[in-house]
């Protein structure tokens, strides 16, 4: 009975932090490391994350390991605006697994 609380418990540790992604949006002007609504621990974004930058909007990255499922810069569909994505030093960097929407 144990060993099944075990395997349960683990599972849905397990799929709330490594199962879904979550889409975050970027509404007015901040730094990466101040995301909080990310699907990983404490908030930050995980590969499995969908960032959206609305239009007028500047995200900075100021990471140097950021990751992320997907990036779209500007509106909340595509082609509907100008976000911006900046770097704020040379070792600063996000792994987009997926699509980049510019």
């Amino acid at each position: 009975m144990r060993l099944k609380l075990l395997y349960t418990f683990l599972l849905i540790t397990f799929l709330q932090t490594n199962g879904f992604g979550a889409t975050i949006t970027i509404i007015s002007n901040t730094n990466w490391s101040a995301i909080t609504t990310g699907s990983g621990i404490g908030g930050i974004p995980t590969s499995a994350d969908d960032i959206i930058v609305r239009s007028g909007v500047t995200l900075a990255v100021d990471v140097t390991n950021g990751v992320c499922k997907s990036i779209q810069l500007g509106g909340t569909t595509a082609f509907s605006g100008n976000g911006a994505l900046v770097f704020n030093t040379s070792t600063s960097k996000v792994t987009v697994s997926g699509i980049v929407t510019l």
